[in-house]
């Protein structure tokens, strides 16, 4: 006897702090729209957050910023010329967060992380 083909979808509810609001979800899919759209600035295919408070959206950018990382590491790369993630800082749009030297990716965490400004001067973070 072949085996059915069934699927079953599984809806589950989140707890959203009241701060966040997600925005509306375009309906397509990622690779309808590329990714190199997104990159450019373009329209994410997902609900992304948006906040009131610039501390909040830091803190949950920094968090994500970590969870990329740790893909990263556990895909297999690991520090130095292994890949790049930094972001801009939602507070301070001049400085910029990056991971510091001697952590391996899968390890990082959001508080691991290093503020810099423009010329690299470190501002917050691990050192």
């Amino acid at each position: 006897m072949a085996p059915s083909a069934t699927t079953e979808t599984t809806t589950t509810a989140q707890t959203v702090p009241s701060s966040v609001k997600p925005s509306t979800s375009r309906g397509y899919s990622l690779t309808q729209r590329g990714v190199q759209n997104i990159a450019m600035g373009g329209d994410a295919p997902w609900p992304l957050p948006t906040f009131e408070d610039k501390y909040e959206e830091r803190e949950w950018v920094l968090e994500h910023m970590a969870g990329a990382f740790r893909i990263f590491g556990r895909k297999g790369y690991s520090e130095g010329s292994a890949g790049h993630i930094s972001v801009r800082d939602p507070v301070e749009p001049n400085t910029f967060w990056i991971n510091p030297l001697g952590i391996h990716f899968s390890m990082l965490t959001a508080a691991d992380m290093i503020r810099v400004d423009e010329d690299g001067n470190i501002l917050d973070g691990l050192w």
